[in-house]
C-alpha cells in the first residue's frame, strides 16, 4: 500500500501553503459547522476529529499541532473544493498530486483512496467494498471531479526546492 502524504510535507510547497493559509469561501448552504478537523496522532492510528464553526480556528489548531502529530487535515463538509492553481516555468495548472494519491474535494488535500468494508469515518454504517473512499474522509472517488495537471508533483517539489 502506498504511504500517503503527510500535511506537513504538503505544507511545504510554497504555493500549497499560500493556498491553505487563505480562509476559503464556503458558496453552499449549511446549518451545522462547515469545518471538520481530522487529526491522526501516531502513525497507523485512527483518526481523531472535531467540527469546527470557522476555518481561521482549524488553521489555528492545525498550527499549533502539526509538530506533534503523525498527520492532519480540515475537511469541508458542505463543499468541494478544486485544488489550487500553482505556477512551474510560466505555467499554470492545477497543483499535482504524488504519485499514487488523488484529490480529495473535501480534505482539499491529495489523499490515497482504497477500497474499505468498514472506515472510521462512518462507524456503524455500512459501506460499499466495491467503490474507491478517501483514507482520511470517506467521501466515494467516483462522486469527485477528476484535475488534470500539466506537470508532476516531484517537478514542482524539484522547483520549489531549487528556489
Amino acid at each position: 500500500m502506498i504511504e500517503q502524504i503527510r500535511l506537513r510535507e504538503l505544507l511545504r510547497e510554497p504555493q500549497y501553503r499560500a493556498w491553505f493559509a487563505k480562509v476559503p469561501t464556503i458558496t453552499v448552504m449549511h446549518h451545522s459547522p462547515p469545518w471538520r478537523l481530522y487529526v491522526q496522532k501516531v502513525e497507523g492510528g485512527r483518526w481523531a476529529r472535531a467540527d469546527i464553526r470557522g476555518y481561521p480556528e482549524a488553521y489555528t489548531a492545525v498550527k499549533s499541532r502539526l509538530s506533534e502529530c503523525h498527520d492532519m487535515t480540515i475537511h469541508c463538509r458542505p463543499q468541494a473544493f478544486r485544488p489550487p492553481a500553482v505556477e512551474l516555468s510560466g505555467k499554470r495548472s492545477y497543483l499535482p498530486c504524488p504519485d499514487g494519491h488523488e484529490w480529495c474535494v473535501y480534505c482539499r488535500r491529495p489523499t490515497v483512496f482504497g477500497y474499505f468494508s468498514s472506515h472510521p469515518a462512518m462507524p456503524h454504517k455500512t459501506v460499499a467494498d466495491y467503490e474507491l473512499r478517501c483514507g482520511i474522509c470517506a467521501a466515494r472517488f467516483a462522486g469527485m471531479k477528476r484535475y488534470k495537471p500539466k506537470f508532476s508533483w516531484e517537478a514542482l517539489r524539484a522547483a520549489s526546492s531549487a528556489s
